[in-house]
């Protein structure tokens, strides 16, 4: 996540927000877009003989998403954690609130590659499937004493998709809460 900072600002209105409850997801052209789970731990990586080991003492919420390619040919996949896409001529990068409007950052680690479940690129095949994660700096105890939602958005950039896959993240969705 290098370059010029982008402003987290608040959540668009007027747009349609689809539960991440909704076992099929959201589907744009082609592209199905699930979110699997949100997790609030630690960060694994591996370390040099391959066994997982802890990127950091701190707690992050993991968000793990589904894409799944519904067309005929192959689909080019960019991860949503760590990278920005242009739409409408700005940059844009999936990004999250809570449900006062709160945004919260992508966490950036150094060791990126590492992380268990993150896919830096992928082809999915037709009619194939990628699964992926996308790491956010969230205070446990905001989540536990006011968030009952948090909202992403994930822009279609990902998979040159000219659309925008929105969910609402029921607490109850989230482990270890």
């Amino acid at each position: 996540m290098s370059g010029a900072k982008l402003a987290l600002d608040a959540p668009p209105r007027g747009v349609v927000w689809i539960s991440a409850e909704e076992p099929l997801g959201i589907s744009r052209s082609g592209a199905r877009v699930r979110v699997v789970r949100a997790e609030y731990g630690a960060v694994m990586g591996r370390d040099e003989r391959n066994q997982p080991i802890p990127l950091d003492p701190a707690d992050y919420l993991k968000i793990y998403v589904s894409i799944e390619n519904r067309t005929t040919d192959d689909m080019n996949y960019v991860s949503w954690y760590g990278n920005h896409f242009s739409a409408g001529g700005k940059r844009v990068m999936a990004r999250l609130w809570d449900d006062s409007g709160k945004p919260y950052p992508q966490h950036p680690f150094d060791q990126q590659r590492g992380i268990q479940g993150y896919v830096p690129l992928a082809t999915i095949e037709k009619m194939g499937r990628q699964n992926d994660v996308i790491i956010f700096s969230v205070p446990a105890a905001i989540i536990k004493k006011s968030a009952h939602t948090l909202r992403l958005e994930l822009p279609g950039g990902a998979l040159n998709n000219p659309h925008v896959f929105r969910f609402e993240i029921p607490r109850s969705m989230l482990s270890d809460f």
